[in-house]
């Protein structure tokens, strides 16, 4: 029988493809990225000791074998800010930028072990690859749609469930009231607490 912890994972396994795609459409929508990408650390700083707790066991208060999947959006976040910064040189130096950034981000994830105890998979290097295919094929649905799909594919996780989602939004923004975005930041930390009253 798996622990309440792994179970969540293995079923949220398919969710990569859409928390990428909400935080491009952050990065996109955004008044200050700067403020958004201090929300998000917040929120990973928050969601650490319970995310330690469920993975590794409730006395491990602080355990660096693993990081909460939340800082891969931060790395995504920084990577995304740094190709839009370089996207107005030289098409050489460009693309010579762009992929070194992508790499650096890769690196990022990989060392700080982003996620790395759900799977196999590292989570927060997942997550990058998705948001570097929003990030350059936004304005291409349907290839935007296929590379992620095949990303998620040889990835092992389940694309077309969180893929689907996606292709049939219609773009309008889903919720009314300005405290919505707010219950959001609080459903991973909410859902790890419980983990770890259930694990304890």
């Amino acid at each position: 029988m798996c622990s309440p912890w792994s179970c969540y994972a293995r079923r949220s396994r398919g969710w990569p493809p859409i928390y990428a795609w909400l935080l491009y459409t952050g990065f996109d929508r955004t008044r200050s990225w700067f403020k958004y990408g201090m929300r998000l650390f917040i929120l990973a700083l928050v969601c650490e000791v319970p995310y330690d707790m469920v993975t590794f066991g409730p006395d491990h208060l602080f355990d660096f074998r693993s990081q909460n999947p939340v800082f891969g959006l931060v790395v995504a976040l920084v990577v995304m800010v740094l190709l839009d910064a370089v996207e107005d040189l030289k098409t050489g130096v460009r693309v010579t930028l762009s992929v070194l950034l992508v790499i650096i981000g890769l690196l990022w994830d990989v060392l700080l072990r982003v996620g790395q105890s759900q799977a196999i998979l590292n989570i927060g290097s997942l997550t990058l690859g998705f948001c570097v295919i929003y990030y350059y094929l936004h304005r291409r649905e349907n290839t935007m749609m296929l590379t992620a799909a095949t990303l998620g594919a040889v990835s092992g996780i389940a694309p077309g469930f969180g893929v689907a989602f996606l292709h049939y939004r219609n773009g309008e923004l889903g919720y009314r009231h300005f405290w919505t975005p707010w219950v959001f930041y609080a459903v991973y930390p909410a859902i790890l607490l419980a983990c770890a009253c259930m694990a304890l």
